[in-house]
């Protein structure tokens, strides 16, 4: 399959699955209300495995609840919210699409409540329609405005769409009193785009040392996005050194894991990465890069692992829910070896996501397809950003040799 280089995994990403994780997707006793059981034996909720079809039984009792009073707002949300944490843990989009059944009756309303406000944005940025996400958390900051999950909502969107200006405004906008670590990360790695990089990590580096955060979560968001500064940076031994410790700091961060995994597949180290990755099947973009380490050993498992992807894929369709693109190319390339069909995935994941990984994977998928002017969107990042990532800039090469 020639050689890998890695399309490292999101630090933004990492950032709207923090702030929707750190702050509970705004739920706070001032504004709303927590549902509590009627009985010790009603069972909330069974965590999800992606091995068997997920069903509405894992939150049985809201479920029903909510069957028999389907406006009620209360149930909708409790609901609603755990659906989306669940999605959110296993990037699976089917408890998303219940999350968003949920909230039927205020969908589509204009004047929606500011708890389904908070949850739409959240449903529609996962399904990549940033635009009515963005719109929605307007609204809910308007009536809201000391909820940091907004800002940090709005901050990764306008990360992940290239708005790094306005990623540094939403930025300014969290309370003076969220913890220095918190409110550094945020800024720096909107300031990291923008010329800013060596000054941005130094910055929170330094702040990382003197101020680590007490929730594990904060800090190995800020540790990560430190990693992916040094990527940027042309400094893949610092990178790893830096997962290392956030997943030390939280060993179930999928982000952090999958970076790790890029620099390892990166350096041929594919023992290292199934060993990281054999117990996590339920996050695809984890699946993808153990199957990847699995091909290139031999194992048996190998194909296995790309049919349960096939799948996946498949139902997605089926569902008729927005594609990931950028899984799917990253699939397409890597483990089929089909980079035209590669390369119109990745371009089609690039006119909506522009982050680095979007961008490795684009210039990749041209190289290996031997279309460099379509990586044109990806090399013009590349000079904006001033990113010196060695992998981008040997592809970046090869495509200037075609």
């Amino acid at each position: 399959m020639g050689n890998f280089n890695a399309p490292t995994a999101s630090s933004t990403l990492r950032l709207a699955a923090f702030a929707a994780w750190a702050i509970g997707l705004g739920a706070s006793p001032a504004q709303a209300a927590t549902y509590k059981p009627t009985s010790d034996d009603q069972v909330l909720e069974v965590l999800p495995t992606r091995s068997v079809a997920y069903v509405p039984a894992e939150l049985r009792a809201l479920h029903a609840r909510l069957k028999d009073d389907p406006k009620n707002l209360e149930l909708a949300v409790a609901l609603s919210r755990r659906l989306v944490q669940i999605g959110r843990d296993l990037s699976d989009p089917r408890p998303y699409g219940q999350a968003q059944a949920a909230l039927k009756p205020w969908w589509d309303a204009a004047d929606a409540p500011a708890d389904v406000l908070l949850l739409r944005a959240s449903i529609n940025q996962f399904n990549h329609r940033f635009a009515d996400a963005l719109a929605d958390l307007a609204k809910y900051r308007a009536q809201r405005p000391d909820d940091d999950a907004a800002v940090l909502m709005t901050a990764a969107i306008d990360l992940v769409t290239g708005d790094y200006p306005g990623a540094s405004a939403a930025c300014a906008g969290l309370k003076p009193g969220r913890e220095l670590l918190l409110r550094a990360a945020c800024d720096a790695t909107a300031r990291s785009y923008q010329g800013e990089l060596r000054a941005s990590f130094d910055h929170l580096q330094a702040i990382a040392g003197v101020a680590p955060s007490q929730d594990k979560g904060a800090y190995a968001w800020a540790l990560g996005s430190l990693a992916d500064m040094a990527q940027r940076l042309g400094e893949p031994d610092t990178a790893e050194t830096l997962l290392r410790s956030a997943l030390g700091a939280a060993p179930g961060d999928v982000y952090a894991a999958a970076s790790l995994a890029d620099i390892w597949l990166d350096l041929g180290k594919n023992a290292e990465v199934v060993d990281l990755l054999k117990d996590r099947l339920d996050q695809d973009s984890l699946l993808l890069r153990l199957a990847l380490a699995e091909t290139r050993l031999g194992r048996p498992d190998a194909a296995a692992h790309a049919a349960l992807l096939e799948q996946r894929f498949a139902a997605e369709k089926e569902r008729g829910t927005t594609p990931h693109y950028r899984e799917q190319a990253y699939f397409r390339l890597y483990l089929q070896g089909e980079p035209r069909d590669a390369l119109a995935l990745a371009a089609e994941n690039y006119r909506v996501q522009r982050e680095p990984i979007d961008a490795r994977l684009l210039l990749d998928a041209a190289l290996r397809a031997g279309q460099p002017a379509t990586a044109a969107p990806a090399l013009g990042w590349m000079a904006k950003t001033a990113s010196a990532d060695r992998a981008m800039v040997k592809l970046r090469a090869g495509l200037e040799a075609l």
